[in-house]
């Protein structure tokens, strides 16, 4: 997958990261009381619905999933390289890098810490991807908010390690 590296450019995206995260923290901190489990689970189904989707190579449907202006932050292997891309840019190159290169793809997101203050949540998972050509293991963090009733992805992180088959 094409990456690219971090520039002043950026600086938007990495402060709403960082915005989702910190209110987040405050919200811990601060004692603010929790969304009922029922959002808790809202949030499991969608994140099922993600990895259903990725697994199925359904670029349109991924996207779906997502606020048009979400965006997503990887760590290569070994730390040596990060990026931050669009969700435009991120969904091209995974249909043009990863599910045209792949008749089979596998992701699977478990051990889930799930955590929702009002209408915005994060999730973290570990995954387990497996493809025709390497598996890979690592951590995924995702955040979500909930406009008009509906909870859609605002941002997906990632970390890991590949392993070529």
């Amino acid at each position: 997958m094409k990456s690219k590296k971090i520039t002043l450019r950026d600086l938007p995206w990495i402060i709403v990261v960082i915005a989702a995260f910190l209110g987040a923290v405050y919200a811990i901190g601060t004692g603010i009381e929790r969304a009922k489990a029922d959002d808790t689970s809202e949030i499991d189904t969608l994140i099922d619905t993600f990895q259903e989707t990725y697994s199925a190579k359904d670029a349109s449907g991924l996207r779906a999933l997502f606020y048009a202006d979400a965006v997503v932050a990887m760590d290569a292997t070994d730390g040596e390289e990060q990026s931050i891309v669009s969700l435009d840019e991120w969904i091209v190159n995974t249909r043009d890098y990863v599910f045209e290169e792949n008749g089979h793809i596998s992701d699977v997101l478990s051990n889930r810490e799930i955590h929702v203050f009002r209408n915005i949540g994060y999730a973290v998972c570990d995954y387990n991807y497996q493809s025709d050509k390497k598996t890979a293991q690592g951590v995924d963090v995702l955040t979500f908010c909930k406009k008009r009733g509906t909870w859609k992805i605002v941002s997906l992180q990632w970390t890991g390690d590949e392993f070529t088959k």
